[in-house]
């Protein structure tokens, strides 16, 4: 009985160790850090929304080495999201856990579908967004309506 046991713990010890994706870290290492919306573009105008003139307020985004985020628009705060990396340059952003319920104006609503691009396609397994890094810049291309650019703070 206690080969029996020592055997189980052993097996146990051993499957639970897994080998880490050094791919997916190094994504991860380079996302993780608060994120400032830059622009949305409109995919279906061809247009840029931006920033109203004379706003002070910034829309951002906080990316979290665990795989969760929270943030802020300029009118809403939201928190207790999870996002997923299922291959290399790809991003699945899931629900967020909460949010203050606030209208949004036209640039925090494109941000919020870009967030929710999953959530919002009628396909399953939904397209996951991608992301691409330069320098302190991201981008975000969604299937739907809104791409999204930000930079690093």
């Amino acid at each position: 009985m206690r080969l029996f046991l020592t055997a189980s713990i052993f097996a146990f010890v051993l499957l639970s160790c897994r080998k880490e994706n050094t791919a997916n870290t190094a994504a991860n290492t380079q996302l993780t850090g608060t994120w400032q919306l830059t622009e949305v573009n409109d995919k279906s105008t061809g247009t840029t929304i931006t920033y109203p003139s004379g706003t002070t307020e910034r829309i951002q985004i906080t990316l979290n080495a665990d795989g969760s985020f929270s943030g802020k628009t300029r009118v809403n705060i939201f928190s207790g999201g999870s996002y997923t990396l299922p291959s290399n340059g790809n991003i699945l952003f899931g629900s967020f856990g909460s949010m203050t319920k606030v209208a949004e104006d036209q640039l925090g609503s494109a941000f919020l579908t870009v967030l929710q691009n999953c959530l919002l396609q009628s396909v399953f397994p939904c397209v996951p967004a991608a992301y691409s890094i330069s320098g302190n810049r991201m981008e975000i291309k969604t299937t739907l309506r809104y791409d999204a650019k930000l930079i690093k703070l």
